[in-house]
């Protein structure tokens, strides 16, 4: 117990609200005009600093109760787009196997001259049969569609005109009992 010589801790300097804000570099509330903020509804004329930082982090907590929120929806955000990526990825590993690409792509790569011009005559003859199937296929298949409101309307029309028979009838029956009496 001979020279060692304790020192006496000071107490340690509790930060106010106000220094924790400067020291940390924080706007608390700045941005927003009065009326429009949190203590709008008389909420702060009561309030009371935070004497400790806990309690001030306890009060940011409060404040922005959304980042917690927003950070599980960039993660699920970040999830899908690393998913998508693979995934494009791998469409275009499939797409660009041999295999899977028509013969026309080679023959066109190895066409020149002459023959390349054929195949392009040949590739426009192809498309142009394509659109003529195309619009035949869709035309039957609206004619189709016409053909069954056609049909539904001729129901109706011949339901239509049964009642239009059945009020006629009607009509002529009450005209007999009123001249009758």
């Amino acid at each position: 117990a001979g020279g060692e010589h304790v020192e006496e801790q000071e107490d340690g300097h509790v930060l106010t609200f106000n220094e924790f804000l400067q020291e940390a570099d924080v706007q608390f509330l700045d941005f927003l005009r009065r009326g429009t903020s949190f203590g709008a509804a008389g909420h702060l004329d009561n309030f009371e600093e935070p004497k400790e930082l806990m309690e001030c982090m306890e009060l940011l907590y409060l404040t922005s109760p959304e980042l917690g929120f927003l950070e599980k929806g960039c993660a699920i955000l970040q999830g899908d787009v690393h998913q998508r990526k693979f995934q494009l990825l791998d469409k275009e590993r499939h797409l660009n196997c041999k295999e899977n690409q028509p013969a026309i792509f080679d023959a066109i790569q190895d066409a020149t001259g002459e023959k390349l011009v054929n195949l392009k005559f040949d590739v426009q003859q192809l498309k142009r049969c394509c659109r003529q199937q195309t619009s035949q296929a869709w035309k039957e298949w609206r004619a189709k569609l016409e053909g069954r409101a056609l049909g539904e309307m001729e129901k109706i029309l011949g339901v239509l005109n049964q009642d239009l028979s059945n009020l006629q009838e009607n009509k002529k029956h009450l005209e007999d009992m009123f001249s009758e009496s």
